[in-house]
């Protein structure tokens, strides 16, 4: 029995140092385990910082680019621009003088209409000379004292505002209104 006794404390004995040796191996376990884990951890935030960096450097790669090609863009809009309005500025230029020239008569013809302006005030003189004091100077049909400073010349270097004069030539009397004279000194008035 001594020998059973002893066979069986040392199977004990064995089996209390196979479970220190089992929680040796455990422990070294859980250290190698936490050690990958911090490797990993470790490796997984470089590589973030890396990609990061990465994005970021494409990113200003990026911008630079597309500002780059913003700033040419403006500027060729700014070119075009300039070169419009140059080219605009020479065709109201042009078409300026078109309008001028067929707007405004020639002297010849204003000298002749101016002639037949006359006539026409001559025939209706008495009545527009009762209300309204138009007077024939210089081969110049003068329309005055409708108002203090009011007065239109057919032919003649001043002008005034031509729709106010027409208005109060309109509401002095209905025998100007019908005139058939009116529109032909409006068009003088303009040149």
């Amino acid at each position: 029995m001594d020998e059973r006794d002893s066979a069986i404390k040392e199977k004990l004995s064995s089996v209390k140092d196979t479970s220190a040796e089992v929680k040796q191996l455990e422990d070294q376990a859980a250290a190698i385990m936490k050690a990958a884990r911090a490797e990993i951890s470790a490796a997984l935030n470089k590589m973030k910082k890396e990609t990061q960096q990465e994005v970021e450097q494409k990113i200003a790669e990026g911008r630079k680019r597309v500002e780059a090609e913003l700033q040419e863009a403006l500027a060729s809009l700014e070119s075009q621009k300039e070169e419009t309005i140059k080219s605009l500025d020479s065709q109201i230029a042009a078409l300026s003088d078109e309008i001028v020239k067929k707007v405004l008569p020639t002297q010849k013809t204003v000298k002749a209409d101016i002639g037949e302006v006359n006539e026409r005030v001559n025939h209706h003189q008495d009545d527009l000379l009762k209300n309204h004091q138009i007077n024939i100077h210089d081969n110049r049909c003068v329309v005055a004292n409708l108002n203090p400073g009011w007065y239109i010349y057919l032919g003649g270097g001043s002008h005034t505002n031509w729709q106010s004069l027409e208005r109060r030539i309109q509401q002095k009397s209905s025998a100007l209104r019908s005139y058939d004279g009116l529109h032909e000194w409006k068009a003088f008035t303009s040149s």
